[in-house]
């Protein structure tokens, strides 16, 4: 957040040698909107987005902490310097325009003021004229630009997959530059071909036009060497298999490929973010990015905190999520987050139910449908996840909160003959026979 027209000094001792109390740069923003009046505010609300805008609004709510006589003096510090042109000067100005323009992540606003306040020692730059357009670009966040997106580090055979595939469609549809890392060709040709296809059905049924589409698929790069995917990315996605041991080592590599500022996403469904981001030199820039398959369709994202997850990092994946076109909940690192636990634990339930013969899987998936009004059966859902991702999940839900996740012993007989689901071809259903 940035907003150097209005954080240009400290603030002065009163008459007792007391220092007033330090005004956040958000609600000096917010007090400048109230005092701009309804108009001007909305020529500038037309150049920020929607997560900016309810930023300032929630801080505008807030307005009530601030006593009157302090906001009086921000629009009276605003105001002289405005006049008189002394505000900043030429060179913090083309410094802040120009961090805006470079596609670097999110920054604290602080280290733009105070590099601006740096400057003022000389060229005072003029400002007759406040004009939407100048002030939008000072209150605006620095979005990403560029998503990586990693979908393997292993053999060919656990390459890019449906998961992956969804996530990189969802950010063709963001506008990102989006790149697609694989260390199979072939998986990264068949992920691409995925995209176009389920774009090509966005066109027939009139959801996009076939401009919207070839704007979105023309984003997307392919990429086998992880140095060159990864380089110049603001924001890199990791969708490899839930195994934290490799998910580990991935981010230890990409620690020293990225550029400091990019911030690290794991669309993990229940590993530790603390653990991960451990791994790396920065933490604070660490999140979790849970999606849900199939990710062009699934509305939801879970937004996972770590220990040391910084808010600049949660507000830059709110902006993200959004692009994408996803609905987000944030939530501390606990395990297996909301979704995880509640699915593994109808998941195995119906497992078990299915073991012991009490009704067919055709007949379990047919009752939670039209019984709960849940989209999908718990084995239709299962094969479509993937049965050793979901057994991967209930071991690790198992050692960490007890008895009542561990797995089914049908559901680790099916995994050991290689029934994972539609990616294998057979799950719980056999797909070679529909």
């Amino acid at each position: 957040r940035i907003m150097a027209m209005t954080a240009d000094r400290p603030n002065a001792a009163d008459d007792e040698g007391e220092e007033e109390p330090e005004i956040p740069v958000m609600q000096k923003v917010a007090i400048l909107f109230v005092a701009l009046g309804q108009e001007t505010c909305g020529e500038v609300m037309k150049f920020l987005s929607d997560y900016e805008i309810e930023e300032i609004t929630g801080a505008v709510a807030n307005l009530k902490s601030i006593s009157v006589e302090l906001q009086d003096k921000v629009l009276e510090e605003f105001e002289q310097h405005l006049l008189a042109g002394e505000w900043v000067s030429q060179g913090g100005l083309d410094f802040a325009r120009g961090a805006l323009e470079r596609p670097v992540g999110p920054r604290k606003a602080q280290e733009i003021l105070d590099r601006i306040q740096s400057t003022v020692s000389s060229g005072f730059y003029m400002l007759k004229n406040v004009a939407p357009e100048q002030v939008a670009p000072f209150i605006s966040h620095e979005h990403p630009q560029t998503i990586a997106l990693i979908l393997s580090q292993l053999d060919a055979s656990q390459g890019a997959g449906i998961m992956g595939q969804g996530i990189a469609h969802v950010s063709c549809f963001g506008g990102f530059q989006t790149i697609l890392y694989d260390i199979s060709e072939e998986m990264l040709e068949s992920a691409s071909a995925g995209i176009q296809k389920n774009y090509d059905k966005a066109v027939e049924k009139n959801v996009l036009t076939d401009e919207q589409a070839k704007n979105a698929v023309s984003t997307l790069v392919l990429k086998q060497d992880l140095g060159e995917a990864v380089s110049e990315a603001d924001f890199v996605i990791e969708a490899v298999p839930e195994k934290i041991e490799l998910k580990v080592e991935l981010y230890g590599q990409l620690d020293k490929m990225c550029k400091p500022e990019t911030i690290f996403a794991s669309n993990t469904s229940s590993l530790s973010i603390t653990e991960m981001a451990a791994a790396t030199e920065r933490p604070q820039q660490f999140i979790g990015m849970h999606f849900f398959n199939p990710v062009h369709k699934m509305k939801l994202v879970e937004i996972v905190k770590g220990l040391e997850t910084s808010e600049e990092t949660i507000a830059a994946t709110k902006a993200v999520g959004k692009k994408m076109g996803k609905e987000t909940v944030t939530i501390k690192e606990s395990p297996g987050f909301i979704t995880s636990r509640i699915n593994a634990m109808i998941g195995n339930e119906a497992f078990y139910m299915l073991q012991e013969g009490i009704a067919t899987a055709e007949e379990i998936d047919k009752a939670r449908r039209l019984g709960l009004n849940h989209p999908m059966g718990p084995f239709e859902m299962v094969d479509l996840v993937g049965l050793d991702t979901r057994l991967s999940i209930l071991k690790f839900l198992h050692q960490a909160l007890g008895e009542k996740y561990r797995p089914c012993t049908l559901l680790e007989q099916y995994v050991r003959a290689g029934r994972l689901g539609r990616k294998t071809g057979k799950g719980v259903y056999d797909y070679a026979k529909k």
